[in-house]
């Protein structure tokens, strides 16, 4: 009797955590960086069975073949894998940049049927940044802000939102710096904040450490892992996890199998 009162509370709590919403209880402000105690509205990403295939000739060839898993409101997640494993494919198959079979849902919400309303909740860092060097980082930030926000937000809302990206990101002394004299470490950063300045609600990152060293790479998750604590779902690829193992909650590992060449989890 025991045993199945408490299966029934697990059971009606996963069905409480991952389909009911929450409400926020104290808030100064809606934005999440100025949340004094909240509550997230809870969602997930779930793909079922990814598959994207390229014909070659007469030849398909899968590079990503039945991939499923989830990823939970506030975690951070990376991929991994060797060189042609598929981490890119897939990754732009999330985005819808390159769409695939299967399924990827947001809560309740076909990421591909609702592509349009979806992309605006999406933020992307590409491994190459597309900065401007000649711009000063507070520039940068202002026209992202001004682009990425919407005719609806007035200077003021702007200004804030860029001043929060800032400081989550660790720009406080940068800001007067042109793009050019930063270092590689902060214009990893200045790519990111560019980005986040929209408050996207899934973050994907391609290899945002590559070139940085040990330390400096470390630094850069620990910032992205506070993106993730905000609420946010952060997907990153990347080929040094071992360096900040401990701050990732999912490691998913992309491979391919001799049995038919193809890449699955």
């Amino acid at each position: 009797t025991d045993l199945k009162k408490t299966a029934a509370a697990v059971f009606f709590f996963y069905i409480y955590k991952r389909f009911l919403s929450f409400y926020v209880i104290s808030c100064y402000d809606k934005r999440y960086e100025t949340v004094s105690e909240v509550i997230f509205t809870m969602s997930f990403i779930e793909f079922k069975d990814v598959i994207k295939k390229y014909t070659v000739g007469e030849q398909e060839i899968y590079a990503v073949n039945g991939v499923t898993f989830s990823i939970e409101q506030g975690e951070f997640c990376v991929i991994v894998g060797s060189s042609g494993a598929g981490k890119t494919t897939f990754m732009n198959a999330v985005m819808g940049y390159e769409k695939a079979n299967g399924r990827i849902m947001y809560g309740r919400t076909d990421v591909y049927a609702d592509y349009a309303s979806m992309k605006d909740k999406m933020g992307f860092v590409p491994q190459q940044d597309l900065l401007r060097g000649e711009d000063r980082v507070s520039d940068t930030l202002r026209d992202a802000a001004r682009l990425r926000l919407g005719k609806g937000t007035t200077q003021a809302q702007r200004d804030e939102r860029v001043a929060q990206v800032v400081n989550k990101m660790g720009l406080e002394t940068l800001q007067n710096h042109l793009v050019n004299k930063l270092s590689g470490g902060q214009r990893k950063r200045l790519s990111i904040a560019v980005e986040y300045v929209a408050d996207p609600v899934l973050f994907f990152l391609d290899e945002p450490d590559s070139g940085l060293d040990g330390p400096m790479s470390r630094d850069l998750m620990m910032s992205l892992r506070k993106v993730a604590d905000l609420g946010k779902i952060v997907l990153i690829i990347t080929h040094g996890p071992d360096r900040s193992i401990d701050l990732f909650t999912k490691v998913i590992v992309l491979g391919k199998t001799e049995k038919d060449n193809s890449t699955h989890i």
